[in-house]
């Protein structure tokens, strides 16, 4: 053993070994819920396993809860298929089609349609093109083996600092990956107009894009004509945002409304500001839970 640890070799492994674990252990801690790898490798397995299926980009995921509005919809599988700055692309509306249970006695979609799904940069650029082209090795290890894929992962001397002194980090985030594809999450400060600069710049290089409306309208069509039930709404924000996508994104939503249900689909109204958002976008998980009850109530009045 001494002459093991005479050796600078063994001594230099040794020494790296015990600076990765303690650099594992200064991780932030963990809150309830799947690893954030995890969450999005399980989102590519599901498929033909729902009754109800909520879509769009990262205000969906992070604004609807399926167990929330399973409480009023109740005896339905409710999943979020929502993904990071997410497009209405042929390739996600098959994938989301192929996860409605063909046995299923009502089954319904929710398109929470916001201004940016319906550009090219969303379409270019967004979490379901990247997790859908792992490969299925890749996809496995990030389901079985989170938990020591996260404690790996590389991570800076200043991520360790603000591990060992949470008080010393300029922002706190919690972003809680639940199962059914929700993701409750609020950030303090909340910083808003980081999140308005990056949504000026998106529209600048990126408007609506007309095909991306029409494909999407045409979806509509087919699923209704397939008998699944299509709903649409548009995610809640702050005041700022909802003026700049208003001014700049190109959207005309009283017409994509009268297209929307002229092809077959419901409009439900939301009050574009009436809830809280934590950076300026996204809803604090408390509002997500409240905009998920409001949906399943309008849901459930529309069916009676």
């Amino acid at each position: 053993m001494k002459t093991i640890l005479r050796d600078r070799t063994y001594r230099t492994l040794l020494l790296a070994t015990l600076l990765i674990v303690v650099m594992g252990l200064l991780r932030p801690t963990k809150v309830p819920g799947l690893y954030p790898k995890q969450y999005w490798a399980l989102k590519t397995r599901w498929y033909h396993c729902a009754d109800m299926v909520l879509l769009g980009d990262s205000r969906a995921f992070m604004g609807l809860s399926p167990a929330e509005m399973q409480k009023t919809l109740t005896n339905r599988r409710i999943y979020n298929y929502g993904f990071a700055g997410n497009a209405y692309s042929k390739q996600y509306l098959q994938a989301a089609y192929a996860i409605l249970d063909p046995e299923s006695k009502n089954p319904t979609v929710i398109m929470g349609v916001t201004p940016h799904s319906l550009t090219l940069n969303a379409l270019k650029k967004n979490s379901f093109n990247q997790q859908t082209a792992l490969p299925e090795r890749e996809l496995s290890l990030n389901i079985h083996l989170a938990g020591w894929i996260n404690f790996f992962e590389p991570m800076s001397f200043r991520d360790a600092l603000h591990g060992l002194f949470p008080s010393l980090k300029p922002t706190h985030n919690y972003m809680n990956y639940h199962l059914d594809g929700w993701v409750a999450g609020s950030c303090e400060p909340e910083r808003i107009k980081d999140e308005l600069r990056r949504l000026r710049r998106e529209f600048t290089q990126s408007q609506v894009e007309p095909e991306l409306v029409d494909k999407l309208l045409n979806t509509v069509r087919f699923w209704t004509a397939k008998g699944v039930v299509v709903y649409g709404f548009r995610p809640p924000t702050c005041v700022k945002m909802v003026e700049l996508e208003n001014e700049l994104s190109g959207f005309d939503q009283p017409a994509f409304v009268a297209a929307f249900q002229d092809a077959g689909g419901t409009w439900i109204d939301t009050d574009q500001t009436a809830y809280h958002t934590h950076d300026g976008s996204h809803l604090h998980f408390e509002a997500a839970l409240e905009l998920s009850r409001f949906l399943a109530q309008a849901i459930q009045k529309h069916e009676q």
